[in-house]
């Protein structure tokens, strides 16, 4: 029990937060700025906290698995998160829902946690719907405006329909090998046609969560219509799938080495999720310098 909450540390402490957060929301009412300078206390002990030593480990049956390396990116989603407050304090003193944004983006963060720690396809299926589905939330955050509107039923839907391939893949794999863990896949896949069209489908899935062209065209009305600080958040979820990816095709392995076209395709999809991750990180601070010189925002 003491090694399973060692190993759920960064994720049991956001839960601690969230908690924190829905109370302060039901029962209080703080004022814009002492809110907002609490919540970034919070976020400063979170990133402190992922600095201490952590050991390597798994629990639940090899569904969740942890690292030094893997806490240190999760710290590095930390960092961004709270540089995100810092960056866009004065947006967040003039937002009606302090708490809620920040509710719905640890819960992302969350789901990026998980993500990073998966060690079962349907973990992480669940982990990319964890980090997914609140920011589209954050998409549609300012509800008087039909752009955040329309920008968030986009994205729900572009992410259920690449939800729903996603899902059909991990089928497939399942239905051919009996196993979806990722430590037992490589020993398992053989390359016959219905794991070639299961690797298809992953792709095509992540190319739809990583914006990967010509999976990209959801892309810019979502971030037209969102809030500011939402595109920096969606642009890091697809920093994160596309790790994520890149270790999930590692693990399957042997079915790369045995088709050479699927190995071509994923070195060419990893290059253009990497370009994709980066032009979506410059044009959120592209807009949010627009934003900052024109009093709309």
């Amino acid at each position: 029990m003491h090694d399973v909450m060692t190993y759920l540390r960064p994720e049991l402490l956001l839960s601690l937060w969230i908690a924190l957060l829905l109370v302060i929301r039901l029962g209080t009412e703080w004022k814009n700025a002492s809110l907002l300078g609490f919540i970034q206390f919070i976020l400063v002990i979170n990133f402190a906290a992922g600095l201490l030593p952590a050991s390597s480990g798994n629990c639940f049956g090899d569904m969740y698995q942890t690292n030094p390396l893997i806490l240190f990116e999760k710290n590095m989603l930390n960092g961004g998160v709270l540089l995100l407050s810092l960056l866009f304090g004065d947006w967040l003193k003039r937002c009606e829902h302090r708490a809620e944004f920040y509710i719905l983006l640890l819960s992302a963060l969350m789901g990026m946690f998980f993500l990073l720690s998966s060690g079962h396809l349907l973990m992480f299926y669940l982990s990319v719907e964890l980090a997914t589905i609140p920011v589209a939330a954050l998409a549609n955050f300012q509800m008087e405006r039909r752009l955040s509107s329309e920008a968030a039923i986009k994205m729900i839907l572009s992410s259920a329909f690449a939800s729903g391939i996603l899902l059909f893949g991990i089928s497939l794999f399942y239905g051919t090998t009996g196993s979806l863990s990722l430590t037992k896949l490589p020993q398992l896949l053989q390359a016959n046609p219905l794991q070639l069209l299961a690797f298809v489908f992953l792709f095509t899935s992540f190319g739809f969560k990583m914006s990967v062209v010509p999976f990209h065209l959801w892309t810019a009305d979502v971030y037209e219509g969102a809030p500011v600080p939402v595109p920096e958040e969606g642009a890091r979820v697809r920093e994160v799938a596309d790790v994520a990816a890149a270790a999930l095709v590692g693990a399957i392995g042997r079915l790369v080495e045995a088709a050479p076209c699927c190995a071509a395709a994923f070195a060419a999809s990893a290059f253009a999720a990497s370009a994709a991750a980066c032009a979506a990180a410059c044009s959120a601070a592209f807009l949010a310098a627009a934003c900052a010189r024109s009093s709309a925002c």
